[in-house]
């Protein structure tokens, strides 16, 4: 069906967040075409276009490194927001019911937060998926995105065990499964299987790229391809074994292969950032015991810079909630694009 006026206006108002304005010329030729021709999606997508044209040159869009500080933010609650299934998936198999409440309040919190707030993606760089609408901008938004939980997993590992790790990674990422099971109607111990498969998968999958990756001592730019590639199979993988699951256990509408592009991208940008990251620390770790320091010295080094940059990520997690959450912009958003 056509689009129409009011919702071309609709779209400028809640989207771009300004009074609508007149249409360009290359716009009203879109509105003059036939119904046959002029199909809502096709339209919509033409005006998404032509107003993130008009954000990039007014600078409204944000740059490389908003982009990048935005996604790794992002990332960081989506962590936050799978420690609250997990409390949910705990308090309900334990009958704790203050426990599965506050875990699913959790969830909620920072599930909106990760949607609505500040650092929400925007609406234009990340409309559709990657394949219909690719940029760099984007690709580049869903690695940083993709850093916060494999860092994280990668710092469990170093002070415990790999397996610690994995299972940790494992735990965030399956246990959102086991609520979308609940909310279709299942039992807790039909959702309890479900979000068992896709944590012990999820673990499974990535237990070998994360050991090999912590006793890397080769040259950076080798760990950089081997373990970004290691990383872009690993998450093609896990999300066709979620999809997999969802699919065949709980929404038989969920497509197999959907959010693909976006995982591989994901795995390879952050496995090789943090292949990279950990081959250059081993390295150095190696040349100071060569240097005749004392393991255990080198050891606290490299586990203050960690701490260092765990804190640093949970300092801008932090700042994200105090920043105001745009409800009228995205509710209006959903409203057009339903």
């Amino acid at each position: 069906m056509p689009i129409t006026d009011e919702e071309y206006n609709e779209l400028l108002e809640h989207m771009n967040d300004k009074p609508s304005r007149p249409l360009r010329a290359s716009e009203q030729a879109l509105f003059d075409e036939t119904p046959a021709v002029a199909d809502r999606d096709t339209l919509l997508d033409e005006l998404y276009d032509s107003i993130r044209e008009s954000r990039q040159e007014s600078g409204e869009e944000p740059g490389i490194l908003g982009t990048i500080g935005k996604g790794a933010v992002r990332g960081t609650e989506g962590i936050l927001s799978g420690m609250g299934s997990m409390a949910k998936w705990a308090g309900d198999v334990s009958g704790i019911e203050p426990l599965a409440e506050g875990g699913t309040w959790f969830r909620k919190y920072w599930e909106k937060a990760q949607q609505e707030g500040f650092a929400a993606p925007d609406p234009y760089v990340y409309h559709g998926t990657f394949m219909e609408r690719p940029s760099l901008k984007r690709g580049i938004g869903i690695v940083a995105e993709a850093l916060p939980s494999l860092a994280a997993a990668l710092g469990i590992s170093a002070v415990s065990t790999p397996a610690a790790g994995a299972a940790f990674l494992g735990a965030v990422e399956g246990a959102p499964q086991y609520e979308e099971a609940r909310e279709a109607g299942k039992s807790i111990d039909e959702a309890s299987l479900y979000g068992l498969i896709s944590t012990a998968g999820t673990a499974l999958l990535e237990y070998l790229p994360i050991s090999r990756m912590l006793k890397f001592t080769g040259k950076p730019g080798k760990a950089m391809l081997r373990f970004g590639g290691e990383e872009a199979g690993q998450e093609a993988l896990q999300n066709t074994l979620q999809n997999a699951v969802a699919k065949y256990g709980y929404d038989d509408t969920q497509e197999l292969l959907q959010g693909l592009a976006e995982s591989i991208i994901g795995g390879f940008g952050a496995g090789g950032i943090s292949g990279g990251t950990v081959a250059t620390l081993n390295n150095w770790a190696k040349k100071q015991q060569d240097k005749g320091i004392p393991a255990d010295e080198v050891a606290q080094d490299v586990d203050d810079m960690g701490n260092g940059l765990a804190k640093q990520t949970e300092q801008a997690a932090d700042d994200a909630q105090q920043q105001p959450i745009q409800d009228d912009i995205n509710a209006g958003a959903n409203d057009i694009l339903q």
